[in-house]
């Protein structure tokens, strides 16, 4: 109903991001074609009126959804589009955010090297408290991923520090990561008590 409203006025801007959010729901019932669809669609609205901040968003959902298809080449096209896009209109937390999203998906992609030098450039400014544990956690697993034990079990101990309150969700992934390090460094046992935690 409300995509109709906004189309019905020839609201694209709004419409556009009625089709991400559309998307987003797809994409958490994990149809990832239809949120696609959705997020193209938001992607051209949004173009057609320069609507900067909303395409890039619509950017960075096509990103996220091809990530989780696997398809990495395409994903970093995408986040490197939303990313100058942020650079050149000088929207330092889409920036931010965007870079670091980029860095995840080289890591995942096997680039570790890459991610790595990508996320520890906004680590340097990430503000949000959340985000900053997500990215250490990150470079924690770029770090195990390269044999270095001690500086991935450093990142995650900032990561601890982080967040005052951790979630239960929060918890849990400091947890597994931690156990990741430990089990690669040959520390089996300490990785079962995390594990068991």
């Amino acid at each position: 109903i409300a995509l109709a409203c906004y189309e019905g006025v020839d609201d694209r801007a709004d419409a556009g991001r009625v089709l991400v959010s559309l998307g987003r729901v797809q994409r958490a019932h994990g149809q990832l074609p239809a949120a696609l669809e959705y997020y193209r669609r938001a992607a051209a609205q949004q173009e057609a009126v320069d609507d900067y901040t909303g395409l890039i968003q619509s950017l960075n959902a096509q990103a996220v959804t091809y990530d989780r298809l696997g398809r990495f080449t395409t994903s970093e096209r995408l986040y490197r589009r939303a990313l100058t896009l942020s650079q050149q209109r000088k929207l330092e937390r889409y920036e931010v955010f965007i870079q670091g999203n980029l860095g995840g998906s080289l890591l995942n992609a096997g680039h570790v090297a890459a991610g790595l030098r990508e996320l520890q450039a906004v680590l340097a400014r990430e503000k949000s408290p959340f985000l900053r544990a997500t990215r250490l956690r990150q470079i924690s697993e770029a770090w195990r991923e390269l044999g270095e034990f001690d500086k991935a079990l450093a990142a995650l101990d900032e990561a601890a520090t982080a967040i005052a309150s951790p979630s239960f969700d929060e918890r849990v992934s400091w947890l597994t990561a931690h156990a990741r390090v430990l089990a690669r460094r040959g520390d089996l046992d300490l990785a079962q008590r995390d594990l068991d935690e």
